[in-house]
């Protein structure tokens, strides 16, 4: 198992535009959680963060039919989520669609490092999160969603979206099963 960590959206203008489920400071100290366990591990984080055109070059049909700005380059909305702690070595990849796939180098980048399994935490989980999960699956990647790590404002969508990820696609685990799942130095991984 050669694993890495996906930070999805962790970016200001999701909880600035959405309410959210979880309460911020829950969310904060999972993710924070979630990335010290990567970083102590030696283990990569690549930042998957969303950024928009100001003149809307880049942005889909939804943002341009409701002039929904979000993300958008040079605003504090792009920047990161504080808990994210990201370092100066840790890959950065720009996206302009709900999947970390889709038109980036995500793809090219993983299988060049060998990486296989992909643990995502991020906004929206009913959204970006569910699509890079399936794009990430149809690659043949071992996905694992970090479930105290992702949150959306849509509680039916987001129980129906885990429901069938966990059922077809991915492992959806809480921080505590993943760090059992990926081992500590003293104790090995399990298999």
């Amino acid at each position: 198992m050669k694993p890495v960590l996906l930070t999805i959206d962790l970016q200001k203008d999701f909880p600035r535009l959405f309410t959210l489920l979880k309460p911020a400071a829950k969310l904060d100290a999972s993710v924070r959680e979630l990335t010290s366990f990567f970083r102590r591990r030696k283990l990569p984080i690549i930042h998957l963060l969303t950024l928009h055109k100001a003149d809307g070059s880049t942005w889909t049909r939804q943002m341009k039919r409701d002039d929904f700005r979000i993300c958008v380059d040079g605003t504090d909305g792009f920047r990161e989520l504080d808990c994210v702690g990201r370092r100066p070595d840790e890959t950065v990849i720009h996206k302009t669609r709900w999947s970390a796939f889709h038109g980036t180098e995500l793809d090219r980048l993983l299988k060049a490092r060998g990486y296989d399994t992909l643990v995502l935490a991020g906004f929206l989980t009913h959204a970006c999160i569910r699509v890079t999960a399936l794009d990430a699956y149809q690659r043949d990647y071992d996905v694992v969603i970090a479930r105290d790590c992702v949150d959306t404002y849509d509680a039916a969508h987001e129980r129906v979206t885990l429901a069938y990820l966990s059922r077809y696609v991915a492992r959806v685990l809480a921080n505590e099963e993943i760090f059992a799942l990926l081992g500590t130095p003293d104790r090995p991984a399990k298999r």
